[in-house]
């Protein structure tokens, strides 16, 4: 699955370093929930594990609580087990 994280983009051009596209192993550091009107979503904050050379590097990422956005969730989630 392919995403692309608005933090992790904005780290890079505030840095001046460029982080390429690629696979990258990150683990979940916190999560908060947010009650929308609309759109409730939670807000996940990820710590890069892998590669090293960007190793406790922090982005974060939106998770709406749709049906739809929640369908598709564990739909992946009992793709990969």
């Amino acid at each position: 699955m392919k995403r692309r994280f608005q933090g992790l983009h904005q780290s890079d051009q505030s840095t001046g370093r460029h982080i390429s596209d690629g696979i990258f192993l990150a683990c979940v550091q916190g999560s908060q929930y947010f009650r929308h009107v609309q759109k409730p979503f939670y807000l996940l904050r990820f710590v890069v594990v892998e590669p090293k050379q960007l190793e406790g590097k922090a982005f974060s990422g939106r998770m709406y609580c749709t049906p739809k956005a929640l369908w598709k969730l564990t739909w992946f989630l009992r793709d990969f087990g």
